[in-house]
């Protein structure tokens, strides 16, 4: 959050303090610790899972672009429409798939999964 916060002070906001510590459970609980090898998620089920990826972890609070809904869907769009809208990540679903985001959009201030997603990971935005 302190990392969003100094980079894209604009749209980070105190009401995200949720998703962030969220987020960084998610991130705990699948790290692995140095004494015993093995995740939290791991030693509660006592069951070993190679399937874990720390690389999969993203910077909270980076820029995201979302693939435009009418190309998601198979559709198209004038040539000249932007083809993503720009977002905030805020942690992953609980709801669906590991794998899927929540993405703030930066311009109603809803947070909605979404699937088609394009991360900026060391993004950089200009004071």
């Amino acid at each position: 959050m302190l990392h969003s916060a100094y980079h894209w002070h604009e749209h980070a906001n105190v009401k995200l303090w949720p998703q962030a510590v969220d987020y960084a459970v998610w991130v705990f609980n699948r790290l692995p610790s140095v004494d015993a090898g093995l995740c939290p998620n791991e030693l509660w089920s006592n069951v070993v899972f190679s399937g874990y990826d720390p690389c999969r972890a993203r910077p909270f609070g980076c820029p995201v672009y979302v693939l435009d809904p009418k190309l998601q869907d198979g559709g198209k769009i004038p040539k000249w429409d932007t083809r993503a809208r720009r977002g905030m990540f805020v942690g992953f679903s609980p709801h669906h798939s590991s794998r899927v985001p929540l993405i703030l959009n930066l311009h109603s201030g809803k947070i909605t999964p979404q699937f088609h997603v394009v991360f900026d990971n060391k993004f950089h935005i200009a004071r």
